[in-house]
């Protein structure tokens, strides 16, 4: 009796464990409808220009072109982010700053 109860159990979590997996494996990922996507951005002031000139030039040193520039507009706080791609190793990354309230 004590078998077959753990036998009902465990065909019970290995079928949520399974659902659960399916749920996640078919999940998308967008942008929330109050974010606009600014592609002509505008550095914020009290951006650390250094930092994304370090950036660049590690970047660019590595081969990453850079695919572009943009903010969110509608976002908490004044934002702005640099994008790098490298087809060969396939890599994406984005380097993001935001200036929080006081």
């Amino acid at each position: 009796m004590g078998v077959l109860f753990a036998v009902i159990i465990l065909g019970g979590l290995g079928f949520a464990g399974w659902a659960f997996y399916m749920n996640k494996l078919n999940e998308t990922f967008s942008v929330p409808e109050l974010f606009k996507i600014n592609t002509k951005p505008i550095m914020p002031a009290g951006m650390t220009t250094s930092f994304f000139m370090k950036k660049n030039k590690e970047y660019t040193e590595r081969k990453y072109e850079k695919i572009g520039e943009y903010t969110l507009e509608g976002f908490a706080f004044p934002n702005y982010h640099q994008a790098f791609f490298d087809a060969e190793k396939n890599v994406y990354i984005v380097i993001s700053q935001y200036i929080p309230n006081k």
